[in-house]
């Protein structure tokens, strides 16, 4: 059985060396995928994973994992292959 797991707002922020506010942007722009349950949000650790392998964006280049495998930058788009 493959079981999704979750990590809170401040996990996230440890993982990922950004601020609360930044956690906040990457799940409403779509960069994490969560849920929110009774109002508190969980991010998805598999989300989280895809991030850091994807690599941490520069500011104001936030990149959006599409499950086509590609990453979207902008105008720009890199194929993810592994």
């Amino acid at each position: 059985m493959n079981e999704k797991t979750y990590s809170t707002v401040k996990e996230a922020m440890v993982m990922l060396h950004v601020s609360k506010r930044t956690i906040y942007q990457y799940c409403q722009d779509g960069t994490l995928e969560y849920t929110k349950p009774a109002g508190i949000i969980y991010i998805l650790n598999e989300s989280i994973l895809n991030f850091l392998k994807s690599g941490i964006p520069k500011k104001g280049k936030t990149p959006v994992i599409k499950s086509t495998g590609t990453i979207s930058k902008g105008d720009q788009t890199e194929n993810c292959e592994t």
